[in-house]
């Protein structure tokens, strides 16, 4: 018994370290991903959603690094003028001290500017959401690319490490288009 009680605090730090590693209900790193984030690369992504029952779509950008190495973002979403109605966009709910901000003024011209901040790291995946009502048939070309990204110690990521995408994935990875 003795022992039982004595392992007990080792076991809460344990369960605490491997609870603080992961994001509440984060998606699957892409395992393409992998290999680059493992050297430092910061990757902007498209996810989609469902489509619902009145046939819009949620979008969600999200932001991937490392677990420890990002504090801060900033990037854009374009796409093309017209292609699609913005019928909503949101940013994550978050800890204290992180903001996630979005710019509308361009959304007749098809760009979407975001950015976020933490004071220590960022503690979600997710820049912003956003739900569409397509025009046209197929996938809508979107494009995310960052301007900066910055670690907790507020040094910026080399640009060549920045990494945007043309693609857009689903909840599982998977590269739809």
């Amino acid at each position: 018994m003795r022992s039982t009680i004595a392992s007990l605090p080792l076991v809460i730090a344990l369960l605490g370290a491997v609870a603080c590693t992961q994001e509440p209900m984060a998606p699957a790193v892409p395992a393409d991903l992998s290999p680059s984030l493992n050297t430092g690369a910061v990757h902007a992504v498209i996810e989609q959603g469902d489509r619902s029952a009145d046939g819009k779509i949620r979008y969600t950008v999200r932001i991937l690094a490392r677990k420890g190495e990002m504090a801060s973002y900033q990037g854009v979403l374009t796409f093309p003028a017209g292609s699609v109605a913005i019928d909503a966009v949101s940013v994550p709910e978050t800890a204290d001290g992180e903001v996630h901000m979005v710019n509308r003024e361009q959304l007749a011209e098809g760009k979407i500017r975001f950015a976020g901040y933490a004071p220590e790291e960022l503690s979600t995946s997710e820049a912003f959401s956003f739900t569409v009502t397509p025009r046209g048939a197929g996938t809508p070309d979107f494009a995310v690319a960052l301007d900066v990204a910055g670690s907790p110690e507020g040094v910026a990521k080399p640009a060549a490490l920045l990494r945007g995408t043309r693609e857009v994935r689903d909840k599982n990875g998977n590269v739809l288009r």
